[in-house]
Order: C-alpha cells, then sequence, then structure tokens
C-alpha cells in the first residue's frame, strides 16, 4: 500500500487534492492532542502509563502548496535510543522534551514516508479542510502531569473529642472511613489545567460525608454516583492540595473481619483535566513550512492539548 502511495506521489498524482483551490487568506493549524492513561498505586507508584495522540491539521491554502513539518528529535520509532536521547530535560514553555519511543505510527496518504524515516520531517501536499496528519502511540517515558496521594482507614471515633458532629457519628452501630486525598501538579507553574474533577469513590451504604478541602477547589457527595466529586476549575502547575473525608456508613454495613475497609472493594479514584502546551509524550513540532509556486504568505498556528483518558489511582 506505502509503495503504491509513494509511486503516485512520484507521477504526480494527487488524488486528495484539487488543483485550483483558493482563498483570500491562507492559513494552516496544527493541533496536537494527546489523551494520557495512567494506572497509580496508592503510593504513587506507576503501574501502567501509555499516551494516545495524534496531530491534526486544518488546512486553507491555496494551489498545491508543499508543506514541511519537523518533529524533535526526541522522538523515536522503531529503534534504540541513543544515550543523548535518553536526556530527561524540558523547555521553558512546560512541553516535556524527554525522548518518546513511539510504538505505534501511521499516517496519512499524503505523507512522504522516506522523508521521515532520514530526518523527522513530515513532507506532504494536505488535503484542504480538515485531516489526521497522523496518529501514533507511545509507552516510553511517559510525563505524568498529577500524582495523586490517597490514605484511607477505618478506625473508631472517640467521643472524647468534644465535637459534636463526631459525637453523633459515634452513636451505636455507626461505622466509618477516613478518607485523605493529596493531589499534585507536575508540570510548569507557568501552566494551568482546567477542568480538573477527581471521583473519589464512597460505599453504597454511605450515609453522610463530612468534606473538608484544604486548598483549592469545591467537593460534594453526589449519592446517585456513590462517589465524591472533587471540582477545581484552574490548577496551577507546582501546586499541591488536599482534602479529607469522613464517611459515615448506615448501620446495614457488614463489617468484614478480614480488615479490607469492611469488607469494601475500593473501585479506583479517577482523574479529568485538560491542559494546554503541554505533551506526556514529549512530542515537540519544532516548525511548519509552506512553500507554494504563487510565494502567498501564510498564517500558521501551532496548538497543544493533553486530557485524560483513563487516569485511576487505586487506593
Amino acid at each position: 500500500m506505502e509503495s503504491k502511495i509513494i509511486s503516485a506521489k512520484q507521477a504526480g498524482s494527487v488524488t486528495w487534492r484539487n488543483n485550483d483551490i483558493i482563498y483570500k487568506k491562507n492559513q494552516a493549524f496544527i493541533d496536537v492532542i494527546e489523551s494520557i492513561n495512567v494506572l497509580l498505586s496508592a503510593k504513587g507508584t506507576i503501574i501502567r502509563a501509555d499516551v494516545d495522540g495524534k496531530i491534526l491539521m486544518k488546512s486553507y491554502l491555496s494551489g498545491m502548496p508543499e508543506c514541511r513539518l519537523g518533529l524533535n528529535e526526541k522522538i523515536v520509532i522503531g529503534m534504540k535510543k541513543t544515550k543523548s536521547q535518553m536526556s530527561t530535560n524540558s523547555n521553558n514553555s512546560g512541553i516535556a522534551s524527554k525522548s518518546a519511543e513511539i510504538v505505534d505510527c501511521q499516517f496519512h496518504q499524503c505523507v512522504r514516508l522516506g522523508q521521515f524515516d532520514q530526518d523527522r520531517t513530515i513532507s506532504f501536499i494536505p488535503p484542504d479542510g480538515v485531516f489526521e496528519l497522523m496518529k501514533y502511540r507511545t509507552s516510553s517515558n511517559v510525563n505524568l502531569p498529577f500524582l495523586v496521594f490517597p490514605v484511607v482507614s477505618s478506625q473508631p471515633i472517640s467521643s472524647s473529642t468534644g465535637d459534636n458532629y463526631f459525637n453523633e457519628l459515634n452513636a451505636e452501630n455507626t461505622q466509618y472511613l477516613e478518607i485523605q486525598v493529596m493531589l499534585r501538579s507536575t508540570f510548569s507553574n507557568k501552566l494551568s489545567a482546567t477542568n480538573v474533577v477527581l471521583e473519589i469513590p464512597t460505599p453504597k451504604e454511605t450515609a453522610s460525608c463530612d468534606i473538608r478541602v484544604h486548598g483549592i477547589g469545591k467537593a460534594k457527595y453526589v449519592p446517585e454516583r456513590n462517589a465524591i466529586l472533587w471540582n477545581i476549575s484552574k490548577f496551577p502547575g507546582s501546586t499541591e492540595t488536599s482534602i479529607n473525608i469522613t464517611v459515615e456508613l448506615s448501620s446495614s454495613f457488614n463489617n468484614n473481619s478480614d480488615g479490607n475497609s469492611f469488607g469494601w472493594s475500593r473501585p479506583p479514584m479517577s482523574l479529568s483535566f485538560k491542559l494546554t502546551i503541554f505533551t506526556p509524550s514529549g512530542l515537540l513540532v519544532k516548525f511548519l513550512q509552506i512553500q507554494e509556486s504563487g510565494n502567498y504568505k501564510s498564517v500558521k498556528w501551532v496548538r497543544y492539548l493533553t486530557n485524560a483518558g483513563s487516569y485511576n489511582i487505586r487506593y
């Protein structure tokens, strides 16, 4: 299939684009979109981490433009990394520059594959409008934007505290859980994640919750989801925040003698967010060059967006 595509290009046949396209304003938009999938242990250890990414292009260019898109040297496809590529420094923009071994990379048919193998430059004549230039996957040197540290305990509440709320909880047959969670952002303090939501599951026999947020965001118990939702509209980089939760359980909840938090299975916590100017894979666009016989000027934009795919935390 690849040989047929290359032969067609060498013959000058471009089936995916007409040659009479004209725009008053020539523009090209590149969107690097990555979805990060993570499973963390209760101690913050990475059990699994991988990234699904794609490069989308919105092409509003006249004629038959020749485009060249350069990627950073940290991208390794189908080969072992060199010592220089193993370096883990990052640039000032907040985009990770660790080396990333791409294990599954697919290009649009317009890409000249041979050129990319030589110098990591994607050369192509783009289709008109919106299309997927490239998609990829990596599980190498994934840069996690958030770490989550949960602690759960189930000791009896002492009535000697003098706290009326806890005295009420200490009524006969009352059982409870204490949940503490610390959420830490690891990206640059020049960046901020948005729409951050940490979902903390609770037993279906939960009667009530006392929630105390120490830092940013608001949290509430949502009975229909058997969970506490901690919402943070804007989460700055290099920031820590925490939450303390006392969960009162109904008397129908059966205490398990094995000490496994009353027999509760503890489904993992889940985190969702959006983060711009950040790539957990380390992929970075170095340049976008556009050449056309008309020698027109074009406006070029490159944007980065990372969101949570399956971002789960055991506890």
